[in-house]
């Protein structure tokens, strides 16, 4: 009859050996964490992109922002007022654009209902929806939606105008 602590430790071995190396696990130097060009169907024919590279100091988030959109301009404003504009790159879009088509085709991918703005805040990985994407870059700032006045006065003034929402304090 065996030993069962010495099946359970050969069990043990095997699983370890089958398991993902640190390395394997991140995808090394080239994975999920370094930095990332964004897809060729976002490139120009010169294999140049229509977004700012983010140098070698990591990845800059991608902002997708439709023009005369009150929720982007609401992204827009939050940003603008917390100082956070040089810390992103932004990909601005006419509405009903052969360039609309091409941008939602390729965020889709990641969503099951796009909306704007969304933004790529991470290589590979995207986020919708003004609020969250406010709350996502003033997180680390220190700051609230609540403390940012300009916007505030957005949300109770032109937002409500344009959206037909009623006034909304974060």
């Amino acid at each position: 009859m065996k030993n069962p602590a010495s099946q359970n430790s050969n069990r043990t071995s095997d699983r370890a050996a089958t398991l993902p190396t640190a390395d394997e696990e991140t995808g090394g130097a080239t994975g999920a964490l370094a930095v990332q060009q964004p897809p060729p169907s976002l490139q120009d024919s010169s294999g140049q992109s229509d977004v700012p590279h983010p140098g070698t100091c990591g990845f800059k988030p991608v902002i997708y922002l439709k023009a005369g959109c009150p929720y982007c301009f609401k992204l827009r404003l939050a940003l603008l007022e917390a100082g956070l504009m040089d810390r992103v790159a932004f990909q601005e879009f006419d509405a009903d654009t052969q360039e609309e088509r091409h941008i939602r085709t390729e965020l889709s991918r990641h969503f099951f209902a796009l909306s704007f703005p969304t933004a790529e805040i991470a290589p590979g990985r995207f986020e919708k929806g003004s609020d969250a994407l406010i709350q996502h870059f003033l997180r680390d700032s220190g700051r609230s939606a609540s403390q940012l006045t300009t916007l505030q006065a957005y949300l109770k003034g032109p937002f409500v105008q344009l959206t037909g929402l009623s006034p909304v304090t974060h």
